[in-house]
């Protein structure tokens, strides 16, 4: 454990260095700091706002999803969230995150980790849900490279292939539960899996009560990005059109999504995105290097704002920074 600042450490380094030699690699560096200097500051605070909303709108819609068969309040579901997301701002958690977050929603509500894996990954589906919309706006209404058209075309049959998912788990998990084993890990690896069915079958058996507000809550999502995203752009004076905007978000979210990220790929992926859709300058070259920081600390900044609430005398919640290095314990 007491590795764990020097791995922290040595991260944040090497993101730094890598965003910094990404920008330098496309963009005049002196000129990218003058349009840094004469951001729209009231736009980044909006964006940052929005961005926080943002988090809030997700905690919610896990809350929603969970609420078949336990009782969470917002901001537990909240709190797990950014404190998981800020641990793996510093360290190279990839999707491990979700396991992080599964910790911390056991260490707060007693909610099984599994179950909490489930639900996490039924979230992604109903991402990748509320995209279609967005994918066949921008199919329809531009004009693409063909490479490019592919790709799109091709995240577009992973999200509805996506929906088999959870469909799968609610026609198995009745199966899963009539097989009779007899040692204990194999009865444990059984409990897990049947866990994780129920998380990811919720959005398809837990009815219009679970079902509708968490589809709302991720089209709502959806337009909270585009929203964002408009704000950080329009900061350095960016004006794209509609069409430039939903596939520059659309491209940043097949970014992010990449499970293990290199530090300073997704920078120089999204300064040639810009270049792609025509967004060029220092202004761009600004939106790319802020943007980047705004998301390494935004979680980190949000999830000490939740522990500061837990401390105060009339939380419910003992949680403190010091348990974070020991939360599955």
């Amino acid at each position: 454990m007491s590795r764990l600042p020097l791995v922290a450490a040595v991260t944040v380094i090497v993101s730094v260095i890598s965003a910094g030699a990404a920008i330098l690699s496309m963009y005049n560096p002196h000129a990218v700091l003058h349009a840094i200097a004469r951001a729209d500051v009231s736009l980044l605070a909006c964006a940052i706002a929005v961005g926080g909303i943002s988090q809030v709108l997700r905690a919610q819609r896990v809350a929603v999803i969970m609420r078949a068969r336990y009782s969470i309040p917002l901001d537990q579901t909240f709190g797990a969230r950014v404190l998981s997301h800020a641990v793996g701002s510093f360290l190279p958690l990839g999707p491990a995150h979700m396991g992080v977050e599964g910790l911390l929603l056991r260490r707060l509500a007693r909610i099984p980790v599994a179950y909490s894996a489930g639900v996490l990954a039924a979230c992604g589906v109903l991402d990748h849900l509320s995209m279609i919309p967005l994918l066949t706006f921008v199919l329809v209404a531009m004009h693409l490279p063909e490479w490019l058209r592919l790709i799109l075309l091709g995240t577009m049959l992973q999200s509805v292939v996506s929906l088999l998912v959870p469909l799968f788990a609610a026609s198995t998990r009745s199966r899963l539960s009539r097989l009779a084993f007899r040692s204990r890990w194999q009865m444990k690896i059984q409990t897990a899996i049947s866990q994780i069915e129920d998380g990811l079958a919720e959005i398809v058996s837990g009815g219009w009560r679970i079902v509708v507000p968490a589809l709302a809550l991720s089209l709502l999502l959806s337009a909270v990005s585009i929203l964002r995203l408009a704000l950080l752009l329009a900061a350095f004076e960016l004006q794209p059109s509609p069409h430039q905007l939903v596939l520059l978000l659309l491209m940043a979210g097949m970014l992010g999504s990449v499970p293990v990220q290199i530090p300073g790929a997704n920078l120089w992926a999204t300064g040639k995105l810009m270049r792609l859709i025509h967004l060029l300058g220092p202004g761009a070259g600004a939106f790319v290097l802020l943007s980047g920081v705004i998301a390494m600390v935004e979680a980190p900044i949000l999830a000490l704002v939740m522990l500061a609430w837990w401390a105060l005398p009339r939380s419910r919640v003992t949680l403190r920074l010091n348990e974070l290095v020991a939360v599955d314990r």
